[in-house]
């Protein structure tokens, strides 16, 4: 773990098991408690298009549903159609920030129950939700 003022990084490794069989070790994550995957519609919404896509492909392998969207206003016309239980966006997009995507989202009943993480490089107290 390496911490300083502008920020933490931490670098988690762990072993495979030699005893895992291929497909296990194709998809480490896939495997939730009992052995199956809680599959999430799960949107995820970034103006930093290659990260949302590597972030979306990551969650598709572990068995989520996904779409993406790369600016406000088209997160918000994803979501309502697609009803996410959880939503990855970012802080600091252009036109609206992921601060309106989710204030917006949460002003509206269906979304009661949605999960809000962000993806972000901000991480400072007055920058969570």
């Amino acid at each position: 773990m390496k911490a300083s003022d502008h920020g933490s990084e931490f670098n988690v490794r762990l072993p495979l098991s030699k005893r895992a069989a291929p497909a296990a070790r194709a998809r480490p994550f896939a495997i939730a408690r009992r052995g199956r995957v809680e599959p999430r519609r799960i949107p995820v919404v970034d103006d930093n298009v290659a990260a949302a896509l590597r972030v979306a492909s990551v969650l598709k392998l572990w068995g989520h549903d996904v779409e993406t969207a790369f600016n406000g206003p088209d997160a918000l016309g994803k979501a309502r159609s697609f009803r996410p239980q959880v939503v990855l966006s970012g802080i600091g997009m252009p036109g609206m920030s992921g601060y309106e995507v989710v204030k917006q989202l949460r002003a509206e009943r269906d979304f009661d129950a949605m999960v809000n993480t962000s993806l972000t490089g901000y991480g400072q107290a007055d920058d969570h939700l």
